[in-house]
């Protein structure tokens, strides 16, 4: 058994999200998630343009993996069993900020949101499951993003810290690992789930996001490496015995020049970059060099409010969280294509095993 091989509190477990797991999609006064109207994450969300009331709404039609789910909202103390039975130490899942807040920008919570997470994690603690908890696992309130434009907006750290104000204050003692935001350096591929984040004044009014520039998503960027640094900040001083971490999808890291030539491994750092961008912001507490080559070059720097820089310097995170799916291979000037896994591009020859279809993802530990 896998106790005795590693050491003694070594937290080996599972890890799911609300949206992939609670179902219950308006219960309890739940709100919508941006993940309610998406049938899938590479898939464009199910809006459409009001010319009237100047604004994109839900224009919802055939299935919604998030709606019904594995109904963990009312099964959880059986599945629980089956986690516990299986040795789990620990299961990371998420909060549905609209369970919390349904719409986002309310003055006060919902209470019944507020009681199933306490019901939740206490029957995880009374199987010695540890929870770790992700504040935002594509979960954002889909209201802050029709109404404000999601992270673009600067008000989003003021809705997003009394979201998380509210939430470490009634967990405290029973939660003790925090992750900020989810894979959040899909941000820039996938802006809708990842980065919270919608062009609510767009010029084509077809395709949600679709006017959406490189200094907006940098903006967006910069205002959620601020939230993060206050949410750590508040966490030591409203729960001093946990600790906050970032969550990053990191099989980027995991890509091989095709040949040893310069320009494919040029191509491959340059292809990483994304990967290492809030590393440096969350863990160094500073924006990468290469960064300000970008923005200069290509006129996209964010504005950066005075003392942001200072504020993320002065709280990093206490340690670091992946998800990492497959590895990949680049050569230079060839297009890279993306599944879920992330990105993929040439077939690597040393590769013998894949996973099975319709994956075949290749096993590359």
């Amino acid at each position: 058994m896998y106790q005795d091989t590693f050491k003694e509190g070594f937290l080996w477990g599972g890890a799911m999200a609300a949206n992939q797991c609670e179902g219950a999609w308006r219960e309890g006064g739940k709100g919508v998630n941006v993940t309610d109207v998406s049938r899938g994450l590479l898939k464009a969300p199910s809006l459409a343009w009001n010319e009237d009331a100047q604004k994109w709404e839900p224009a919802l039609d055939g299935l919604y993996p998030s709606h019904e789910a594995i109904d963990l909202y009312h099964r959880f103390e059986d599945d629980l069993d089956l986690m516990a039975e299986l040795g789990l130490k620990a299961l990371r899942t998420s909060i549905s900020w609209a369970r919390i807040f349904p719409q986002g920008d309310e003055d006060e919570p919902n209470e019944a949101g507020l009681a199933y997470y306490d019901r939740l994690f206490d029957a995880m603690l009374a199987r010695g499951i540890q929870p770790v908890v992700s504040l935002s696992h594509y979960e954002t309130p889909l209201h802050l993003l029709t109404e404000y434009g999601g992270w673009l907006s600067p008000r989003m750290g003021e809705f997003w810290m009394r979201y998380v104000r509210t939430v470490f204050a009634r967990y405290a003692g029973k939660v003790r690992y925090w992750l900020t935001f989810n894979e959040i350096n899909n941000l820039f591929k996938l802006p809708f789930a990842a980065g919270g984040m919608l062009d609510i004044h767009p010029t084509d009014t077809t395709v949600p996001n679709a006017d959406l520039t490189e200094r907006d998503l940098y903006q967006a960027a910069h205002h959620v490496a601020v939230a993060n640094a206050r949410t750590v900040a508040l966490c030591r001083e409203l729960c001093p015995d946990a600790q906050v971490g970032t969550m990053l999808s990191l099989s980027q890291l995991a890509t091989y020049p095709a040949t040893c030539a310069p320009d494919d491994v040029v191509a491959v750092q340059q292809f990483q970059h994304q990967a290492t961008f809030f590393l440096d912001l969350f863990v160094k507490g500073r924006y990468p060099l290469w960064v300000e080559r970008i923005w200069h070059d290509g006129d996209c720097a964010p504005r950066v409010q005075p003392g942001d820089m200072q504020l993320i310097a002065a709280n990093p995170v206490d340690f670091i969280s992946f998800s990492y799916y497959k590895s990949c291979v680049l050569k230079a000037g060839e297009a890279m294509k993306t599944d879920t896994g992330g990105a993929y591009g040439a077939n690597n020859p040393y590769i013998t095993e894949y996973s099975p279809e319709p994956w075949r993802w290749p096993v590359d530990p």
